[in-house]
């Protein structure tokens, strides 16, 4: 059995795909609300099809073009209210907090306690965000890549040559390290930049 959870949007929708085990298939696919990207969207899933739920909230009205697009190719759709699934995490007040250098970072976790998903959230759009350098560094030990920073890193991107597969290579990072297994490919070098590199 395998789960795709849609986070909706007004222009672009996010997704990830978990098998019954919470195993990660993929995560964060993000596509944008049109019929275009829906039917590219199916042909990611044609694989699944046969034993697939899909759960989306409705947010607004975004979700009902999806909703039905999906609804007419047969797939079964959950659509879940925001309010209840807000009810699930206990309230959390950041009153206190600077809008423009506090960010809260998350994972998810299986029943067994392993990371199934991470990220962060900003409360400002990006271009005001008081970024610092988090002073990152990537480096090859053995089958991983070993990335660490000093403070938080948002959209960290390893760079490690054209033929390399990673089990991630863009991602948000608090201050530490973090290992990514290289999956296929030779690594010869290693660079690593995220926003701060970029703004």
């Amino acid at each position: 059995m395998f789960f795709l959870g849609i986070d909706i949007g007004k222009n672009t929708h996010v997704a990830s795909l978990l098998d019954e085990k919470a195993k990660v298939i993929f995560k964060a696919y993000s596509f944008a609300n049109t019929l275009d990207a829906a039917e590219a969207l199916l042909v990611k899933l044609e694989p699944y099809k046969d034993s697939l739920e899909i759960g989306m909230e409705a947010t607004g009205h975004y979700w009902l073009s999806l909703y039905s697009f999906l609804a007419e190719h047969n797939f079964i759709v959950h659509v879940i209210n925001p309010i209840q699934t807000d009810g699930w995490l206990p309230e959390q007040d950041f009153s206190n907090y600077g809008t423009y250098d506090t960010y809260y970072s998350y994972q998810l976790l299986d029943e067994a306690g392993n990371e199934v998903g991470e990220g962060s959230v900003l409360f400002c759009a990006p271009k005001h965000f008081r970024f610092a350098d988090p002073e990152l560094n990537a480096f090859v030990k053995d089958d991983d890549i070993i990335v660490t920073a000093k403070g938080y890193a948002r959209s960290v991107e390893i760079q490690a040559g054209a033929d390399v597969v990673l089990s991630d290579n863009y991602f948000d990072m608090d201050g530490g390290v973090k290992a990514v297994k290289i999956l296929r490919g030779s690594v010869d070098s290693v660079s690593v930049r995220s926003v701060w590199d970029i703004r």
